[in-house]
This record gives structure tokens, C-alpha cells and sequence, in this order.
């Protein structure tokens, strides 16, 4: 039993450390975004927005300072999570969309066709 535990080992390592990789923050071709991330209760200008056209949908990849990022796909209806994570709240005020992923708050452009 001990053996076959060592021998899953390797393989759950690499596994482990893929999921855990983060992405740097762009800084050629990518917006300076106001966002509250990691709790925080006021904004920051240190996100960083890229969008590019895929499929036919508007896909926004939102980096953070540390590293972490979220993958948004916009909607008539607002803005819906692509990358697995939990569920995008989106809020129009003001020309701007004010969405909402677990605690992490982003101030977008208003990407809705009238």
C-alpha cells in the first residue's frame, strides 16, 4: 500500500502545481481597470482589462495585481464567468457595469448594444 501511495505521488504533484499557477499582469496592450479584489473595500486602478472577440462573444480577461485574473464573456443581459468560477453579478449604473464575482468587485465599461 505504501508503494502504490509513492507512485501516485508524482503525478498528483504536477497536478497540484498546474492549478495553482498564476498569470502576470500585462502591461502592453491591456487597460487600466478600477476593481476591489481580495475583500478589499476601496477601488484600485492596478487591475488590468484585455478583450479580444472569440466565437463571436466579447471575452474580457480581467488580470489582477497578484497574479490571479477572471475570464468574462459579455451579454446583452450583463456579464457571465468563463472560467469556472462562481457566478458574475452585474450591476449598470452611470454608463458603467459594476460586476460582482465572490469577493471581488470590477467597474467595467457598459458593453450592452442599445
Amino acid at each position: 500500500m505504501r508503494l502504490r501511495s509513492c507512485l501516485l505521488l508524482p503525478c498528483a504533484v504536477p497536478l497540484a502545481i498546474g492549478c495553482s499557477e498564476t498569470q502576470p499582469v500585462a502591461s502592453e496592450g491591456a487597460e487600466p481597470v478600477l476593481c476591489a479584489v481580495a475583500g478589499d473595500t476601496e477601488w484600485s486602478d492596478e487591475c488590468r482589462l484585455e478583450t479580444a472577440r472569440v466565437g463571436g462573444a466579447n471575452v474580457l480577461v480581467i488580470r489582477h495585481p497578484d497574479g490571479g485574473f477572471r475570464r468574462l464573456i459579455a451579454g446583452p443581459k450583463g456579464f457571465q464567468t468563463a472560467d469556472g468560477s462562481a457566478e458574475a453579478q452585474t450591476e449598470f449604473r452611470n454608463g458603467r457595469a459594476f460586476v460582482t464575482i465572490d469577493n471581488a468587485t470590477y467597474s467595467l465599461p457598459d458593453t450592452r448594444q442599445p
